[in-house]
């Protein structure tokens, strides 16, 4: 018997764009069922209709029926289906409200009424599915973006639904983690909850689901049960997807080459890295950055009583020098440091230790408006720096506030529109677009204002492979131009393929920091 049935489904949004169009699709009991397609294929709105925010809490047009465990979603209010269905957004910060982990996981339990007894177990429970045990007094604010998504995970799971509806939950999370995750839900499906994943990182998804669900253009394209996932590989690559295979490259194997070097050619001076470059009569580094340490402030004690925990130490003794002319890649397991150090060279965190040098600005002159124009940052959750009415508005903000000339302006965002695939979407709202085309507006509203140090925090989130191609590429001819390009991710084929130069944080240092060809070609010297 099927859980979820979906019969001829369509949504027109309602600036007039058909996300969905002729929809059919079964889901049974204790079945896992991955979904892929391209960027803006609809995969979202698909996860929208299943739990009921389609139709009503949307003004758009649909047509066609949902039915869940036998019941029409038109005709079941959205509390009720609250109750037997989770749904985990792209961005775990649309869905966390309280301050601390254990209150978040808590809510749920809370308002179902559960009993105070029974709470504490509960959380702790769901918390230790998500490899976050420990955690309950931890403040939901110093987390990383992989670690929010595992208590925003957490939540749901606590709540026990019948149906999991999940929007690309392994997007911020290190392969080590989406793995520990992605055990914990193929567990529950083992006990009769149906799963639906909206993924792209279909290597590490794919072995874990019974269906591979592909769409196109509002549409299903194709079903494939997974033991037929090898023959329709050509299917993905048409599609600008990418195979199923794992890559390469591992941060764990990088820190485990590491750790097997002798310690002598480990232990050059971050300063002699820099004589290196000078003597060579190659260019100074755009930023240096010289033993920053940072640490989130310590929490206030956890309100039941338990001990306070220390303060979280993000950063610690960090050097990192940035060179014109790289691309690099910033790995590392979640927690490991990357978003805070991308923060720090942004001038929006200011370290207790240490100092940031990028084009002359640095001590106290060293902060975000300072640097406006200079050093540009992409944040993890791009749907927040997007403010305008237009995608057309929204790529000209930056250029305009800059003081440049109306003809300087239209050249760039003319410019920045085609090089990331935005000229069908500039009359519309920059929040109608799907996850991945946010990101791409907001990489090329940055990238618009031409800064000499461009820093993006997991630009390959919710990007089909021709897209991330499309987006690293710009990026790399960016950075051949003169200027330096920093990507955090844990996307590491998409490291291998594209960076110039890779480094791995582990607990707040940095513990890799090696050329690409080294790694994967002539296994010569490295950055210190």
């Amino acid at each position: 018997m099927s859980t979820v049935r979906v019969r001829d489904l369509s949504y027109r949004y309602h600036a007039g764009v058909l996300a969905l169009d002729g929809i059919d699709l079964e889901i049974g009991a204790g079945e896992l069922v991955v979904l892929t397609g391209p960027t803006g294929c609809g995969k979202s709105t698909l996860l929208k209709c299943l739990n009921g925010i389609i139709p009503h809490e949307s003004d758009g047009e649909m047509t066609g029926t949902v039915t869940i465990g036998g019941k029409d979603t038109r005709r079941v209010p959205l509390s009720e289906l609250a109750r037997s269905i989770g749904l985990l957004f792209q961005s775990p910060d649309e869905q966390i409200f309280f301050t601390r982990v254990f209150e978040e996981v808590a809510f749920g339990l809370e308002n179902r009424q559960v009993e105070p007894g029974r709470i504490g177990g509960m959380v702790e429970e769901a918390l230790a599915r998500v490899g976050m045990s420990g955690h309950g007094p931890t403040a939901t604010g110093a987390l990383s973006g992989g670690q929010k998504q595992r208590v925003a995970l957490a939540a749901l799971l606590a709540l026990r639904p019948g149906i999991l509806v999940l929007d690309e939950p392994l997007s911020q999370l290190d392969p080590g983690g989406a793995q520990e995750v992605l055990a914990a839900v193929r567990a529950l499906a083992e006990e009769g909850v149906t799963i639906v994943i909206v993924e792209h990182r279909l290597h590490e998804v794919a072995a874990w689901a019974d269906r591979i669900v592909v769409m196109d253009a509002g549409r299903i394209v194709r079903d494939i049960a997974a033991a037929d996932l090898e023959a329709e590989f050509g299917t993905f690559e048409k599609l600008g997807l990418r195979r199923p295979v794992a890559p390469s490259l591992t941060v764990t194997g990088l820190l485990r080459d590491r750790e097997a070097e002798p310690a002598r050619s480990r232990s050059t001076r971050p300063e002699a890295e820099d004589r290196r470059a000078e003597e060579a009569g190659g260019p100074p580094p755009i930023t240096t950055v010289r033993n920053v340490t940072f640490s989130y402030e310590r929490p206030p004690r956890f309100s039941l009583g338990r001990r306070r925990p220390a303060a979280v130490a993000a950063l610690d003794d960090v050097s990192l020098s940035i060179y014109p002319g790289e691309l690099t890649a910033i790995l590392g397991h979640n927690g490991s440091g990357k978003s805070t150090l991308l923060h720090v060279m942004a001038g929006l965190l200011r370290p207790q230790a240490g100092q940031v040098r990028t084009a002359g600005y640095a001590g106290r002159r060293y902060d975000a408006f300072a640097l406006a124009g200079t050093v540009g940052i992409v944040f993890q959750y791009p749907a927040l720096m997007l403010t305008c009415d237009t995608v057309r508005t929204e790529l000209a903000f930056g250029p305009a506030n800059l003081r440049l000339g109306k003809a300087e302006v239209a050249a760039r965002v003319d410019g920045v529109a085609t090089a990331f695939g935005l000229e069908e979407f500039m009359e519309r709202h920059p929040q109608t677009l799907s996850g991945g085309q946010r990101l791409r507006c907001a990489s090329a509203a940055v990238f618009a204002m031409q800064p000499k140090l461009l820093l993006l925090d997991e630009p390959t989130s919710g990007q089909d492979a021709r897209r991330l191609d499309q987006l690293l590429g710009t990026c790399k001819r960016y950075s051949r131009e003169g200027n330096a390009v920093v990507f955090v991710t844990h996307d590491e084929e998409m490291a291998a393929k594209h960076a110039d130069r890779i480094v791995v944080m582990d607990r707040g240092r940095k513990r890799v920091d090696i050329r690409n060809e080294w790694t994967f070609a002539t296994k010569g010297s490295a950055h210190a």
